[in-house]
């Protein structure tokens, strides 16, 4: 992307590790930890670049806690790579404190947790449509569920978008009233793209 953002210099060095991929100098100053990234609605955040857009939406999470699990709604856009593929080894969120997490098996969460219900309370597919209105929409099933069964990785042609709802575990002390790094990682990128936001609530 033509706008570079690099986290915190110990957390990028610990991504650039589990991410395996390359490490550039930082473009920018760093930011307060409390800062986070342009609204795109009420309850998502959207890091915008000449050729990705990502967007994480928090209102499942607000509106469902649960004790195990961070659900975040993701929606991907591919502005200008000739391709973008995505598995859930890709997504890594990382909160204020600089620890990392990594993306859960939707079995696993299945197993103690309704997924199609926090499907049903989405709301980033007719946002991301309205304003990528020329954009394709790309299905997705990297978290597995009762009504969308079968895992596949997400390839995302250009000039074309995807949502999907990612789980994380949740950290001690909770998600509500906290900072969180999204962080997205592909072959087809020099650099891994994040997203700074916060879940709204009470510590």
């Amino acid at each position: 992307m033509n706008k570079r953002r690099l986290a915190h210099p110990l957390v990028w060095a610990m991504l650039c590790v589990v991410l395996t991929s390359a490490c550039g100098t930082p473009g920018r100053e760093i930011r307060s930890a409390s800062d986070v990234d342009r609204k795109f609605d009420n309850t998502s955040y959207i890091e915008e670049g000449e050729l990705v857009a990502l967007i994480a939406g928090t209102r499942v999470a607000i509106a469902r806690k649960n004790p195990d699990f961070i659900p975040i709604e993701v929606a991907i856009v591919n502005k200008g790579l000739p391709a973008l593929s995505l598995n859930r080894e890709s997504f890594t969120l990382v909160d204020s404190d600089g620890t990392s997490y990594p993306m859960l098996d939707g079995k696993e969460v299945g197993k103690k947790y309704n997924i199609d219900v926090d499907r049903r309370l989405a709301t980033l597919p007719p946002v991301v449509r309205g304003i990528f209105g020329g954009y394709s929409q790309v299905g997705a099933s990297l978290t597995t569920s009762f009504d969308n069964p079968i895992p596949r990785e997400l390839y995302i042609q250009r000039h074309a978008w995807a949502a999907e709802l990612i789980y994380f575990p949740m950290p001690e002390g909770g998600a509500q009233g906290r900072v969180f790094e999204l962080f997205m990682n592909a072959r087809e990128l020099d650099d891994p793209v994040f997203v700074r936001f916060e879940i709204a609530g009470s510590k």
